[in-house]
């Protein structure tokens, strides 16, 4: 029987997970007393809003995490009540000083807006026409 041995240099949640949800698990679970909303989530891990929503419900569905809304956002926090919480923290908590999966030269997609400068139109000379009037000699 073989055993997966992994690098020092490796990463133990990038082996386990897929990028997205372990770099989810990494900022949910380092802190757990902290909640995230999703926005702030996208734009922490460089992640499409998207992608985060289908992972952050995939892990709601697990009850990895609880989240609650103020109205207005949806916040969500590690769930401290599941059998696993402690092993998932120790395993985040490991690796809490490697390298984050996305890198941080990519622009969060979200902020598409910011991107471009904004045009700026300069108005166009006024034009004196007269119309009926002879010019002045």
């Amino acid at each position: 029987m073989k055993t997966l041995r992994l690098p020092l240099s490796s990463d133990i949640l990038h082996a386990l997970f897929p990028s997205v949800r372990a770099e989810l698990l990494r900022r949910l679970f380092s802190d757990p007393t902290r909640e995230f909303y999703v926005r702030e989530l996208a734009r922490l891990t460089t992640l499409a809003l998207r992608t985060v929503q289908q992972e952050l419900a995939r892990m709601s569905k697990a009850e990895l995490v609880t989240s609650h809304s103020n109205g207005y956002h949806r916040f969500y926090r590690a769930n401290r009540k599941h059998p696993v919480f402690s092993n998932l923290q120790q395993l985040v908590l490991k690796d809490v000083n490697r390298r984050s999966f996305v890198s941080r030269r990519k622009r969060p997609r979200q902020n598409w807006r910011t991107r471009k400068q904004p045009r700026r139109y300069e108005p166009s000379p006024r034009l004196h026409i007269t119309i009926g009037h002879k010019n002045p000699p």
